[in-house]
């Protein structure tokens, strides 16, 4: 149970951090 709320987190963690790194190219493209 406890294994699996960790890799919950660090999916959640992988999402933001691939979600700011899409908006930071965009912004710096434009």
């Amino acid at each position: 149970m406890a294994s699996k709320a960790k890799t919950d987190v660090l999916g959640i963690g992988n999402a933001i951090v691939d979600v700011f790194f899409s908006c930071e190219e965009e912004f710096l493209e434009s």
